[in-house]
C-alpha cells in the first residue's frame, strides 16, 4: 500500500458490523462504505485531513508547525473518521510506516491561508509588472497606459486581478 492511495473512511455515514468491530485495533465489518471526499457535497467534512511526517529525530517538527499554522490534531481512535488499512497505534493515532502521522485541522482554516496565499501572489505579479513598467519609462521607453492591466486581464482573467 502507498500513502497515496489510502482513503479515509467517514463513520458517521458508513455502516458496521458493531459486535464483531474492534475500534481500538482499527479493525471494522463494513456492510457499507462510505468515503470522504471533499468534491461531493453529500460526502464533504469541515475537516482537512493530512499525512505529514512525524519523526523524533527531527523533534516532530513538521507536526508543530501544522499545530501551529492551521491548528492541527492528531486523528485519534473515537474519531469518526479513520484511514482505511492502517491501524492505530498504541497511544491511538494513526501513524504509516513509522514516519507520517493522520493529522486533521479545519477546513475553512485551509481555505482561508489558501486564498491569502493566491492574493499575496497576484500583488506580487502586480508590483513586478509595475517595477517593469517604471524601469522601461526610466530607459524612455515608456509602455502605453493600461499596458500592463490589460496583460494581465487577458493572461488571468479579470476576476483573479481583482481580488
Amino acid at each position: 500500500m502507498h500513502l497515496h492511495e489510502i482513503k479515509i473512511i467517514d463513520l458517521n455515514r458508513s455502516e458496521w458490523n458493531k459486535k464483531t468491530a474492534k475500534p481500538d485495533e482499527g479493525i471494522y465489518d463494513f456492510t457499507k462504505k462510505e468515503y470522504v471526499n471533499n468534491d461531493r457535497k453529500e460526502s464533504r467534512t469541515n475537516w482537512r485531513f493530512e499525512w505529514v511526517p512525524f519523526s523524533k529525530q527531527t523533534n516532530y517538527r513538521e507536526y508543530y508547525s501544522y499545530k501551529v499554522k492551521y491548528g492541527a490534531d492528531f486523528v485519534k481512535v473515537g474519531d469518526p473518521y479513520v484511514p482505511e488499512g492502517v491501524p492505530p497505534d498504541g497511544e491511538g493515532k494513526y501513524v504509516f510506516m513509522n514516519d507520517v502521522v493522520l493529522l486533521k485541522y479545519p477546513l475553512l482554516t485551509w481555505l482561508r491561508k489558501q486564498d491569502d496565499a493566491s492574493k499575496k501572489s497576484m500583488r506580487m505579479s502586480k508590483d513586478k509588472m509595475s517595477g517593469f513598467e517604471d524601469a522601461m519609462r526610466a530607459q524612455g521607453a515608456a509602455l502605453p497606459s493600461g499596458f500592463a492591466e490589460e496583460f494581465a486581464e487577458k493572461q488571468l482573467g479579470e476576476d483573479k486581478l481583482n481580488r
